[in-house]
């Protein structure tokens, strides 16, 4: 008699497959958010560049 660990249990039959499909969207959100997450650092960062005196941003 084979032994399924609790992880093969939830990602088989009918729960199984909204657990894979929650699992994927919290991975897709996942991704999405660091994506935005760094995009909004470096727009912050480049805009305080702008303003700043060049003294300011030496060090």
């Amino acid at each position: 008699m084979a032994k399924f660990s609790s992880l093969d249990v939830l990602l088989k039959g009918s729960s199984g497959q909204s657990t894979r499909g929650l699992l994927r969207i919290v991975i897709l959100l996942t991704i999405a958010a660091a994506a935005v997450a760094s995009r909004l650092f470096s727009v912050i960062r480049m805009s305080l560049k702008q303003f700043l005196p060049p003294c300011s941003t030496k060090y």
